[in-house]
């Protein structure tokens, strides 16, 4: 039943990611950068949708949870980004490339968060090392970023060798990597 739930909240999730990319894509924006948004908008709405209804968490979240789920979904959203981009050089359709993506996420993400992040007291995880992300939240929003400016750089290298690199691709991995750097002479 879990899984159901989690594949009703996931179709919402797809449709905030695919009407927020499709909508960008509209206003000029390439297929590439419209996804980065709307990967971020979805994850948001699935996190709190997956806590209270799939996996039916009634605490407060703690800042590992928090952590381990975005270490999860990051890593899901990269996978996500990497199929999806591959896709789109292949000359697949946006929506076509986006559906795709997001099925073949969805799998490895419902057991991802069913047995690293939604857990309840009575499951535990066996981990060998403490995880390798930072725990102040400066640091966890500095790690996505710089996630971010790695997926913009690979798919950018792509368009270079394609011969589609764009201005606002340029600018946007520039911005990133200011922001980032920002957050590093801050803390």
């Amino acid at each position: 039943m879990a899984f159901i739930r989690f594949l009703i909240v996931g179709g919402l999730g797809f449709v905030i990611d695919s009407g927020i990319t499709l909508t960008l894509i509209y206003f000029g924006l390439s297929a590439f950068i419209a996804r980065l948004p709307a990967i971020l908008a979805a994850m948001a709405f699935t996190w709190l949708a997956n806590r209270r209804i799939t996996f039916r968490l009634g605490t407060k979240p703690s800042g590992k949870e928090v952590m381990r789920y975005f270490t999860v979904a990051i890593s899901m959203a990269c996978f996500n980004y990497f199929l999806f981009s591959l896709l789109i050089m292949l000359s697949w359709p946006a929506f076509l490339a986006i559906t795709f993506a997001t099925a073949a996420q969805t799998v490895l993400s419902f057991y991802g968060y069913k047995k690293l992040v939604f857990r309840t007291h009575n499951e535990r995880v066996v981990t060998q090392e403490p995880s390798p992300l930072p725990t102040a939240p400066h640091k966890t929003l500095q790690t996505a970023l710089w996630i971010v400016a790695l997926m913009l750089l690979i798919t950018n290298v792509a368009f270079k060798y394609r011969g589609e690199f764009t201005a606002d691709s340029a600018n946007l991995l520039k911005s990133v990597h200011n922001f980032a750097g920002f957050w590093e002479k801050e803390r």
